[in-house]
């Protein structure tokens, strides 16, 4: 790599460029790292869902050790206690249900998906 030449360091033929070259270094001599040495530094991971579809959810229903409370919005008990009822049969430890502006309901990972028909009916009736 050329580097711009200043006073006495460049030569007539070669204005522009140093004349003087110093010995060459190796990769094993330096005491810098070299790149491949170097340690990646993760970036911090992205939002959870769970947080993202807290943040945007209209209704937010949590379910865990056998109850079902909501944390947002507002949700009849009668709709609670069969939310309850599904998800203790089916053996759920904990997770959350979502519902958006435009009546969209989202379930958390924990709720599998054999489950989310069936807890739609009874969010809906």
């Amino acid at each position: 790599m050329a580097d711009i030449a200043q006073g006495d360091d460049a030569t007539p033929g070669r204005m522009g460029v140093l004349a003087r070259q110093g010995p060459r270094i190796r990769a094993e001599d330096s005491c810098l790292p070299s790149p491949y040495e170097w340690r990646e530094v993760s970036s911090p991971q992205p939002p959870s869902m769970k947080f993202l579809s807290r943040l945007f959810s209209v209704t937010t229903i949590s379910f865990a050790e056998g109850r079902c409370t909501a944390l947002r919005g507002k949700v009849e008990r009668y709709r609670l206690e069969a939310l309850r009822s599904c998800l203790v049969e089916a053996d759920v430890p904990r997770g959350e249900i979502w519902i958006g502006s435009d009546g969209r309901i989202t379930f958390s990972r924990e709720i599998g998906p054999a489950l989310h028909q069936r807890l739609r009916n009874v969010l809906h009736t």
